[in-house]
């Protein structure tokens, strides 16, 4: 036969290439087909564990501070630990292991800085993250010009992702000549994070962790690099093949892939019409989310919903081509060509806190103490005998702060006796306000509480104890917008009565946890919109914390308030239940699978 004229090189070629089943290949087609019939092994079903993490977020995992008069010196500024619920939650992962990498995100103020750093404080910042003695962990930092930033953050990922995901889709804003532009820049920012973590040098034994829906394409051009690694391969393994048959030995296996969505995943009928006439391949945002969210090997939701929206919409644009299959509460998704060859393994792992981080603060005496303090000044205005309602969320226009205050204010009309003692103590951090919608809500809000201060504000004489006269001018709302760094923030835990955490729509928000386990004494009011809600329903534990199932209602939220004021409802046992699922069982669920 003709084929025999061709030597022995050649036939081994043409018969790796023809069955690549006979060295352990998948599937013709496949996108990852190249690089795994390239490699003599499979991956072990499971992984004892990892070697290392490497994580990445847009978030760093700290932030920079400087003295506003030292501003103009580097060697002022200051690292404080960052707050945010990403970092609360995934921060004690990393710092277990010191051969573990974080990958965020530094911002450039000016292209041309990328060539002269020293120029540019941002970058002499970098400095101060490299020479910090607080992380016990590699740090890796993708440099990005600020104009592209503002794209990737302000443009995609605040004013189309994060009002998407949330399902407020009001506040979403964009303008439809510059949809294309915006989301090119995301993606190229998610390009970079994928090569700088290509950068760590990932093996077999390394799990790389994605965060967030800044980053919901890194996964996929990981998956793009695998393959350009592939062929070079497969290069150099034509010409070794004969002579050196153990070189297959040494391919790159695929990459382990993980995403974790912090926020909700609540996209509806409406997003996809919002946005299904714009042109070309993002003319369907939809799914191209979906079909990025599918290339990694895990995908982690906040609750239960969320990933039924999310399999409802892949059902949705793949039909037939989709194979689903459960497995110990895991769902694995399986579509050629787009997950994994083992499928797409989507878990619920609602976040949580490290419950040391916050009980060893809030045992000390000091911090006891100065808790009291801290009541006591807060409630100095008012007759004695008050309730001090606590909130603190970023000034976010998803966390229900507007429909607080007017509750609160509601409360206090329908129950005038209530006036003169109780006090709503709420802290808006406000880091989004250069966002439009964003600003626009905080100009909206921050003269509400001024508002109602007026309204209900009153001057009382009393007689102290020595029979000295007292001018009482009270209050009821103490509006704050500067955050508080974690001591100051577990004082204010202990100082309140009650803790009230109604957003319209949260992931899972990890406040309520913080506030649980540092005060097991207080009451709690709690919003259905909140994922800890349906984390606690779902394990029997929703009678231990008062619920609002409407917060437009303010009538009934007001009721709901003065329920926790007569009838509160201590939240120790979720306090318990918190203890016996922290941090590390989240990591280990989500890992290695391990309960």
């Amino acid at each position: 036969m003709k084929f025999f004229n061709h030597n022995p090189l050649q036939i081994l070629i043409f018969l790796f290439l023809i069955f690549p089943f006979a060295i352990g290949g998948t599937e013709q087609g496949s996108p990852r087909s190249v690089l795994e019939r390239t490699a003599l092994t499979e991956r072990t079903a499971s992984i004892t564990k990892y070697k290392r993490i490497i994580l990445a977020s847009n978030a760093p995992p700290f932030h920079l501070e400087k003295p506003k008069k030292d501003f103009v010196h580097t060697n002022e500024w200051k690292i404080e630990p960052s707050s945010g619920g990403l970092v609360t939650a995934v921060e004690p992962v990393i710092k277990s292991n010191e051969e573990n990498v974080w990958v965020f995100h530094v911002t450039l103020s000016d292209p041309e800085y990328m060539l002269t750093p020293k120029e540019d404080p941002k970058l002499m910042a970098i400095e101060t993250y490299k020479n910090s003695e607080k992380s016990n962990f590699g740090l890796s930092m993708v440099l990005i010009e600020l104009e592209r930033f503002d794209k990737f953050y302000k443009g995609v990922s605040n004013n189309i992702l994060w009002p998407a995901f949330h399902n407020i889709l009001h506040k979403i804003d964009v303008k439809n000549e510059d949809f294309n532009e915006i989301l090119k820049e995301y993606r190229e920012v998610n390009k970079q994070f994928a090569k700088k973590i290509v950068e760590s040098k990932p093996t077999k034994n390394d799990f790389i962790w994605i965060q967030d829906y800044h980053l919901l394409f890194v996964g996929e051009y990981l998956r793009e690099i695998e393959v350009v690694n592939a062929k070079k391969l497969l290069v150099k393994t034509k010409k070794y093949l004969v002579n050196n048959r153990k070189y297959l030995m040494k391919a790159k296996e695929p990459f382990e892939l993980g995403f974790f969505l912090h926020t909700p995943f609540n996209l509806t009928e409406n997003f996809v019409e919002k946005f299904e006439n714009f042109e070309e391949k993002f003319n369907n945002l939809t799914k191209e989310i979906i079909k990025a969210m599918l290339s990694f090997d895990k995908v982690g939701f906040q609750t239960n919903k969320d990933r039924d929206i999310f399999v409802k919409w892949a059902k949705h644009f793949y039909k037939k081509k989709l194979h689903k299959t459960i497995s110990k509460n895991i769902i694995i998704i399986k579509i050629e060509n787009i997950t994994p060859k083992k499928g797409c393994n989507l878990g619920v792992y609602p976040a949580t806190i490290k419950i040391d981080d916050f009980t060893s603060i809030a045992e000390k005496e000091e911090i006891i103490n100065e808790a009291k303090k801290l009541r006591d000044d807060k409630m100095a205005n008012t007759l004695g005998g008050g309730k001090l309602f606590f909130g603190v969320e970023r000034f976010d226009y998803t966390k229900g702060i507007k429909e607080k205050l007017r509750a609160f204010e509601k409360y206090l009309e329908d129950h005038p006796d209530r006036v003169g003692k109780d006090v709503l103590y709420q802290i808006a951090q406000d880091n989004r306000g250069g966002i439009g919608s964003f600003k626009i809500y905080h100009d909206e809000i921050k003269e509400i509480p001024e508002e109602i201060n007026k309204k209900f504000q009153q001057t009382f004489y009393l007689t102290d104890k020595d029979g000295q006269g007292i001018e009482i001018n009270y209050k009821p709302i103490i509006f704050e917008t500067k955050g508080v760094n974690r001591e100051e923030l577990v004082k204010r835990y202990l100082a309140m009565d009650i803790g009230v955490v109604t957003p319209v729509m949260d992931g899972m928000n990890l406040v309520v946890k913080e506030m649980i386990v540092c005060n097991p004494d207080a009451a709690l009011i709690l919003s259905e919109g909140a994922g800890t809600h349906h984390q606690f329903t779902e394990n029997k534990l929703g009678h231990n914390y008062h619920l609002v199932q409407d917060i437009e209602d303010a009538e009934a939220f007001a009721q709901v308030m003065h329920e926790a004021v007569t009838q509160p409802k201590k939240v120790a046992e979720l306090s318990e239940y918190l203890k016996e699922n922290g941090v590390e069982k989240w990591s280990n669920e989500f890992l290695y699978g391990k309960k």
